[in-house]
């Protein structure tokens, strides 16, 4: 598979299962693609957005060598996502995050295509002027929060302790995704 980069493995820590659908922000070539669509099964699917005509010619002959029928490359960026609200499972990113001039718009998009309860598992690069030497040298590492599953115990007994039947929805912003970059979080 020709240009194939990356800076870590997002499909590792993103568990990924039969019949989801998978997006891979800035698919490139679609390593991650190919591999996602492998976890997802035939009921599943991975989606890869690319911006450059090339990429996505490439990618395409990539999932055509590997005989991957559930891939779908879209023209797009990764700051406009060409796909409907709340339609995709999953979302990785192999180090195209850090290339945006607006990631806040890169994180809005992914919360817009996200479905309720979905995962995001980003592996990507920073570098913040404000950040210390400890934080700058540490070791990175990438990690993903799920957004805690709905229960399926009677509403009594999830509603104890005075606990109120909705959380807020800053609060439900806020617990959705976490990316772990190094020793910092960011909840978003």
């Amino acid at each position: 598979m020709g240009a194939s980069l990356g800076c870590g493995v997002p499909t590792a820590v993103a568990d990924l299962h039969e019949g989801e659908t998978v997006l891979d922000l800035g698919s490139g070539a679609g390593a991650d693609v190919l591999i996602s669509a492998k976890r997802v099964g035939s009921t599943g699917k991975a989606i890869g957005p690319d911006m450059t005509d090339e990429m996505l010619d490439l990618a395409r002959r990539n999932a055509a060598d590997a005989g991957a029928p559930n891939v779908e490359f879209l023209k797009g960026t990764v700051e406009d996502v060409p796909l409907p609200d709340a339609s995709v499972d999953v979302i990785i990113s192999n180090c195209v995050i850090n290339l945006s001039g607006d990631k806040d718009q890169v994180l809005r998009e992914a919360a817009r295509v996200l479905r309720l309860g979905g995962r995001f598992a980003v592996s990507d690069v920073i570098a913040d002027p404000d950040m210390d030497d400890a934080s700058r040298s540490a070791r990175p590492t990438v990690c993903t929060t799920r957004r805690p599953r709905r229960s399926s115990a009677p509403a009594s007994r999830r509603h104890r302790k005075g606990r109120s039947a909705q959380p807020s929805a800053q609060v439900v912003q806020r617990a959705r995704y976490h990316v772990v970059v190094g020793p910092q979080a960011l909840a978003l």
